[in-house]
């Protein structure tokens, strides 16, 4: 991990949290980045910088799934989705701000990709812990998603031939495909924990459209941020019923995750930041 970063703590829930804060920041609530698939704090850093230089702390995990008390075999789906389920409100009680001290502790977030699955979630059961959510070419947000039950069975082992999980993902066949993909890309790379690649795979096709109207009524503004040229999310995924329940949806330029290192873009989410909290725009 890079000098630049303050460590600020290692928990047993899962995760190391890093962390950039300005010599004078514009407001004391800080910005999670809650990352996406197969991301951590490190390819965040550019991004950290540009929120830190903008007078925004800023705060982003790196998941870790070998920490005592985690599951050491990856089985099932649900195990990623309780570790994130838990570490999320855990890093907010680390680092979130209160302005009184009965208050809850709360953030802003920037989610990607499939990170916006997860902040969703973990938001639709602890509204009072944020404030505003950017998602960045949001994950889970298709008109028509995979089976979810059929998914989690699948996972469990029910099924083990190709050709009954072929059928017991009708209309998803892609699924398997996408599998093969992600263990290609991060097989190598991670031999002893490739599984957990494959599972997140498998975890970001939990649908959380219907949340979105949830996350309104429970007072969080929620931006959604989506680029042109982006294979895995392009704007013509998002239908009516999306652009209608969220505050701002915007689209610009660019690939997947490209905010992360375009400063154009990154200024794009920046000055979101600042339009949500009432900060007025210096560029």
């Amino acid at each position: 991990m890079s000098r630049e970063h303050e460590q600020i703590g290692q928990f047993h829930s899962g995760f190391e949290l890093f962390k950039l804060a300005p010599k004078e920041p514009i407001s004391p609530i800080p910005v999670l980045i809650e990352p996406g698939f197969a991301a951590n704090a490190e390819s965040h850093l550019y991004f950290m910088k540009e929120l830190s230089g903008s007078g925004f702390t800023a705060i982003c995990p790196t998941y870790r799934f070998d920490l005592p008390g985690e599951p050491k075999r990856w089985g099932l789906v649900s195990d990623m989705h309780r570790l994130k389920l838990k570490s999320i409100p855990a890093i907010i009680e680390a680092e979130g701000y209160s302005k009184e001290e009965e208050m809850p502790k709360q953030v802003d977030v920037v989610a990607h990709s499939k990170g916006a699955v997860d902040i969703a979630i973990v938001a639709s059961i602890y509204p009072e812990k944020f404030r505003n959510i950017i998602m960045v070419a949001p994950g889970g947000l298709r008109p028509a998603m995979l089976p979810w039950k059929k998914i989690t069975s699948l996972m469990e082992g029910q099924h083990k031939d190709r050709e009954d999980k072929d059928r017991l993902i009708q209309g998803g066949n892609n699924i398997l495909q996408e599998m093969d993909r992600a263990n290609m890309m991060y097989g190598a790379r991670f031999k002893k924990s490739k599984s957990r690649y494959i599972l997140e795979a498998f975890d970001s096709v939990r649908n959380i459209r219907k949340l979105l109207p949830k996350l309104a009524d429970k007072g969080i503004e929620v931006a959604i941020l989506c680029q042109k040229e982006d294979p895995m999310y392009p704007p013509k995924l998002f239908d009516e019923f999306v652009r209608n329940s969220v505050w701002r949806f915007i689209e610009v330029e660019g690939i997947h995750g490209e905010f992360k290192f375009n400063p154009n873009v990154g200024q794009v989410v920046i000055n979101l930041l600042k339009e949500m909290r009432g900060i007025p725009n210096s560029t």
